[in-house]
């Protein structure tokens, strides 16, 4: 990504971040979009979005308290997910 996409990104998250009233990500930008790269090629591409969804739906619901969510992020529910991928891989013969 070059230096101006990163910039951009970065604001759109900081910009996006303050508006749902996160005091903090709960997890680095990398890893979501690299896991969702990951699920966009192992499944296809509309998944990947849904991954994300769905991953930081769950460890909303997990936490019970907003404050709580932010301490313990989303990284179980994208180890999850990337458990996922590795048995599809496995099951596929490790194949793309």
């Amino acid at each position: 990504m070059t230096d101006d996409r990163e910039a951009l990104l970065a604001a759109w998250v900081d910009e996006l971040r303050t508006a749902l009233g996160l005091p903090e990500l709960p997890a680095d930008i990398d890893t979501v979009l690299a896991l969702a790269g990951r699920v966009a090629h192992g499944v296809v591409r509309p998944a990947a979005p849904l991954a994300t969804f769905l991953a930081g739906y769950a460890a909303g619901r997990r936490s019970g308290a907003a404050d709580a969510a932010l301490s313990k992020g989303i990284d179980a529910e994208l180890a999850t997910i990337d458990r996922l991928l590795a048995a599809r891989d496995a099951g596929a013969g490790g194949a793309e």
